[in-house]
């Protein structure tokens, strides 16, 4: 094994943990600070005073980095801008050592033996989706491998487009993981309000171009039927057969 890169930049602090990502690679320091690298060129994404004291555990996914130090604090950061999103303290009375971390929950451990679950909330005290964000030669079919979730939820969760699947979702963020499976996702939301103006706009047409012509009693029959179910509708299923539903309906008006 022979050396192919230094990575030098921050003095005499001392570095107490590595951890890599798929492209990156984070370092935490003697002083509290942690510098994210570019492993390709060796260039500094970032630089962060984390901690007041010994940076003394780290771990990362895509998106957060969590660290612990002898501060008896937990720092959650986002991965992309080094933004500190979140500090943890009061769970230790003593120097914390070691953490881990995954969808749900952060573990850690105290120099005297005490460990602690924290569980992944947001300011609302809801849990929190989990967020992937796409890198160079991902495809969802590779991502939903990863994070162990079927291609249909995925697609789902985040309103892709069936035809667009193949399409390149480089830099975007996806939700991977729901916090709650009985709570639609914003974007599912989004998704279903667009399905429902596309449906009333259709209505509206049909029911402009009836004015024209002669009163069909069958054709007035459905048009009420399904006034009544536009505000119900929770699916695309719907729109992808409304099409032929109107074609019929405007040829048994024609006839």
């Amino acid at each position: 094994m022979r050396i192919k890169k230094h990575l030098f930049e921050h003095g005499s602090s001392r570095v107490n943990v590595v951890r890599k990502g798929s492209v990156e690679v984070a370092c935490g320091y003697g002083d509290g600070t942690i510098i994210l690298w570019w492993l390709k060129s060796g260039d500094i994404i970032y630089k962060l005073q984390a901690h007041e004291q010994s940076v003394s555990d780290m771990q990362m996914d895509s998106t957060r980095i969590v660290s612990c130090s002898l501060d008896m604090t937990i720092q959650v950061i986002d991965a992309i801008n080094g933004i500190v999103i979140q500090t943890l303290r009061g769970g230790h009375k003593n120097f914390i050592t070691s953490l881990a971390f995954d969808s749900n929950t952060i573990l850690s451990v105290c120099i005297d033996g005490v460990m602690r679950c924290w569980r992944w909330v947001t300011r609302e005290n809801n849990l929190v989706d989990r967020i992937h964000v796409f890198k160079v030669g991902e495809t969802l079919i590779s991502v939903s491998k990863k994070f162990n979730v079927s291609l249909n939820d995925l697609i789902k969760w985040n309103d892709i487009n069936t035809g667009c699947v193949s399409q390149s979702f480089v830099g975007k963020k996806f939700i991977v993981g729901k916090a709650d499976p009985n709570i639609p996702t914003a974007a599912q939301e989004a998704g279903t309000q667009r399905d429902k103006r596309n449906i009333r706009y259709r209505y509206h047409r049909i029911n402009g171009s009836v004015k024209s012509t002669t009163k069909h009693p069958a054709l007035d029959s459905r048009k009420l039927e399904y006034s009544k179910s536009i505000e119900t509708i929770n699916s695309r299923a719907v729109e992808n057969n409304f099409g032929s539903i109107i074609d019929r309906m405007l040829k048994e008006n024609n006839g």
